[in-house]
């Protein structure tokens, strides 16, 4: 599904299906970053990619961003209960 020719991380994805047959596959990817810093707010890392099939999965349009901004990784990726 990914097109990117880089070697950086791409994770949790997900794949929606509509009664149409169009699916949606959506992604996180670093592939727009190269120096990635956990906690550093000021550093873009990652943001949401996706594809989508209009024919229940036979062709696929291009990737393409999904989120319109790149966001940085946090500094404590654990939530509060």
């Amino acid at each position: 599904m990914n097109t990117d020719t880089t070697t950086r991380a791409q994770w949790q994805p997900n794949l929606s299906v509509a009664d149409d047959g169009s699916l949606l596959a959506v992604w996180y990817d670093e592939r727009e970053t190269t120096n990635c810093t956990k906690g550093d707010e000021s550093v873009p890392c990652y943001r949401m990619w996706a594809r989508r099939s209009t024919d229940n999965g036979a062709t696929w349009l291009p990737d393409e961003p999904f989120s319109d901004v790149v966001s940085p990784f946090p500094a404590n990726l654990t939530q509060a209960s």
